[in-house]
């Protein structure tokens, strides 16, 4: 039983990359605190496919950040995403997920997306400022 019968020709193919737009901004409220917001747009089959998501990102001692952002992702008001991050000297390693609510609303629950991993993080250290009277 045959499924699929390819057939070969010559004509041309194409086809067009989704557009995506991202507009975004961060203020840093307190030396350890962040929050931000960014509207993500993508367009896909001639319809806009959107996102709101707000975040607040705290660097909560030398070694250890965190993050939280509650996403609105084609109209699921669901997605409560959460972030940890520890660093070393040039090492970092993350778990960041973007809906921690999906094992307690499966039902309700569209997507999913865990991520984990390490980075090598190289740069400049802060340099501390010296006061002059």
């Amino acid at each position: 039983m045959h499924l699929f019968e390819p057939v070969q020709n010559q004509d041309p193919y194409n086809t067009w990359l989704t557009a995506k737009v991202n507009v975004g901004g961060t203020y840093q409220l307190h030396e350890k605190l962040t929050v931000g917001g960014l509207y993500h747009a993508q367009i896909y089959n001639n319809s806009i496919h959107s996102a709101v998501i707000l975040s607040a990102n705290s660097n909560i001692t030398n070694w250890l950040s965190a993050s939280l952002n509650y996403s609105i992702i084609n109209n699921t008001y669901t997605n409560v995403g959460l972030g940890l991050y520890i660093r070393g000297s040039i090492f970092q390693f993350f778990f960041i997920t973007d809906n921690v609510m999906a094992p307690f609303l499966p039902e309700k629950t569209r997507n999913i997306n865990f991520r984990m991993g390490s980075n090598l993080a190289f740069g400049c250290k802060k340099k501390e400022e010296k006061v002059m009277f």
